[in-house]
């Protein structure tokens, strides 16, 4: 039970799917759940993030001379420097509005 918890907390921490925010519910949750619950939500947590790592993994064949990974890799660049910026805005009341614009830019 203990190896399917390790392997759960895995999927969920690196799922792309999932909300952020439903993240440290599920987490914590983990403990608690049957083993039955817990095998049937890692099943399909894995798939999902399986399903994410072929399309990544294709996308990426198929880009031979790197433009979609050097485009993926500038707009996460974008999202982290807006993140920062948001930090250092953080009593700003429009900082919300202020990165809802800019991912809407890129």
């Amino acid at each position: 039970m203990d190896d399917l918890i390790k392997k759960f907390k895995e999927e969920i921490k690196k799922s792309l799917l999932m909300a952020d925010e439903d993240k440290p519910y599920w987490l914590s949750q983990a403990d608690s759940l049957s083993q039955g619950v817990l095998a049937q939500i890692y099943a399909l947590v894995k798939q999902k993030n399986d399903l994410v790592q072929q399309y990544i993994r294709t996308a990426l064949a198929n880009d031979p001379d790197h433009a979609y990974l050097t485009e993926l890799k500038n707009t996460i660049k974008n999202i982290k420097a807006s993140s920062l910026h948001l930090e250092e805005k953080a009593e700003d009341p429009d900082a919300e509005a202020l990165l809802e614009q800019k991912l809407a830019n890129l």
